[in-house]
């Protein structure tokens, strides 16, 4: 890490010197010496910064969560749990305290997210069937089914009608037995 950030800041220096060489060949280059102070100054701004605080481990994400939930539900009971007024459309409306913590939580389960695989955060399926792809079939499910096709005959439905309908009849008697016992 600290390798790839020296070398960043090699390729950041600038030879300036160099550069003024250019005017030799009948290139203007009298806004050198201000774009030289600039650069100065930047650097030493940037070197003068705190570094950055270290990132949140999943967990501590998860904590800075759960105690702004339970503070977002505190202020939101607060509100909720006045005096009832006359008329319900007249309940107050959210606080700019309410929507700066529900925008904070949004942003750190967002934030959270980032960090996980897909999905980790939606099922595969879920994601698919609002994106209206097919859905994909396990090759399990696809042999299985090429399997029980086999073994069916050719018309399936000459079963049912050699039984005499008694199939139908029993589960129509089955389903009409909770309705017989609510009408009695």
């Amino acid at each position: 890490m600290k390798e790839e950030k020296e070398s960043e800041e090699d390729k950041a220096k600038i030879d300036f010197d160099s550069l003024k060489s250019l005017a030799d060949d009948g290139i203007d280059m009298s806004f050198l010496d201000s774009l030289k102070t600039r650069y100065q100054k930047e650097a030493e701004e940037k070197a003068n910064q705190p570094p950055p605080p270290p990132p949140m481990t999943p967990q501590e994400m998860l904590d800075a969560n759960a105690a702004l939930l339970e503070h977002l539900k505190q202020v939101q009971m607060d509100r909720l749990s006045q005096a009832p007024p006359h008329h319900f459309s007249n309940i107050p409306k959210a606080g700019d305290k309410e929507a700066k913590l529900a925008t904070e939580i949004t942003k750190n389960l967002c934030d959270m997210a980032k960090h996980l695989k897909p999905s980790n955060v939606a099922p595969v399926q879920s994601v698919r069937r609002l994106l209206g792809i097919p859905p994909e079939e396990d090759k399990e499910d696809q042999e299985s089914e090429g399997a029980s096709e086999e073994r069916e005959p050719e018309n399936s439905n000459t079963g049912a009608a050699s039984d005499g309908g008694n199939a139908a009849t029993a589960s129509n008697a089955i389903a009409a037995a909770p309705l017989a016992a609510v009408g009695t």
